[in-house]
C-alpha cells in the first residue's frame, strides 16, 4: 500500500490528487501534506493543474495556505521519499530546531555495495537512522545494520 493511499489521497472520479492534497493538509496538518507532496513527485503523479495554480484560484481553500508552506520548504530541500511516520515527524523537529534537512532515503555506494540510509547530510558527511525494533528486529537485520555501520566507517576513514 502506497503512501498517497495510507493518508486517504485517492484518485476520484473529477478530482485530481493536487485538490485531494489541499482536503489532506486540512484534515491531517503540515506533516502528513509534505509526505504526501514528496510521495506525488517520487511517483510522478502530476494533475491537470499544478499545484501553484490551484493555490492562486483557490487561495481561502481551507488546507491553501499549508501546501503554499509545503511547497515552500520543498522548494530548497534536499528531497527523498518519506518512508515512515518517525520520518514524517522528524523534520518538523529539525525545522523547530533550526538544523539543516537531510536527504531522506538516500542510496550511498561505497565499493560494490549499495546501503539506503534513512537520513544523509552529504555536506556534513553524517548518516542518521531512524529505525525501531521492528524495522530491523530480526537477527539477520540487525546483521545486515551492522555490516552496514562497519563498512560506512571503514569508506570514512
Amino acid at each position: 500500500m502506497s503512501f498517497l493511499e495510507l493518508t486517504g489521497i485517492q484518485k476520484r472520479f473529477g478530482n485530481t490528487y493536487a485538490v485531494e492534497n489541499f482536503d489532506l493538509a486540512a484534515e491531517k496538518g503540515e506533516a502528513a501534506a509534505e509526505a504526501a507532496l514528496r510521495e506525488m513527485e517520487y511517483l510522478g503523479i502530476y494533475g491537470p493543474v499544478s499545484l501553484p495554480s490551484l493555490l492562486e484560484r483557490y487561495p481561502r481553500h481551507r488546507g491553501a495556505a499549508i501546501v503554499a508552506r509545503c511547497l515552500d520548504r520543498l522548494r530548497d530541500d534536499p528531497g527523498g521519499r518519506i518512508h515512515s511516520p518517525l520520518e514524517e515527524q522528524f523534520l518538523p523537529f529539525l525545522d523547530a530546531h533550526h538544523i539543516p534537512r537531510p536527504r531522506l532515503n538516500a542510496w550511498l555506494t561505497v565499493g560494490d555495495d549499495r546501503f539506503q540510509v534513512d537520513c544523509f547530510w552529504p555536506d556534513a558527511r553524517l548518516i542518521g537512522e531512524l529505525d525501531d525494533f521492528r524495522s530491523h528486529g530480526t537477527k539477520r537485520g540487525f546483521r545486515k545494520d551492522r555490516r552496514r555501520d562497519r563498512r560506512l566507517e571503514i569508506d570514512h576513514d
